[in-house]
């Protein structure tokens, strides 16, 4: 029983992770689509969070890939290193 419900939570994380980093992607997508300039410090904040979402969902190419984008933004933040 108690497998079950770790399994459920586990399930229920991972659906959690993917609509927040499809969600980002849209965002960060339809703002330079627009030609909106995001303020960079949100814009770190974005890519790191959809770092740590692409990382648990086991996707840690990508992971690597959007922390190279946010070092790009902010290159001495300790957060991406």
């Amino acid at each position: 029983n108690t497998i079950k419900k770790i399994n459920k939570m586990y399930h229920q994380n991972h659906i959690l992770l993917f609509f927040v980093d499809n969600f980002l992607r849209d965002f960060l997508h339809q703002n330079s689509k627009n030609n909106k300039e995001l303020d960079p410090n949100i814009k770190f904040e974005l890519y790191q969070s959809l770092a740590i979402a692409n990382d648990q969902l086991g996707f840690t190419d990508a992971a690597i890939e959007l922390l190279i984008q946010s070092l790009s933004i902010d290159p001495n933040n300790s957060k991406s290193l």
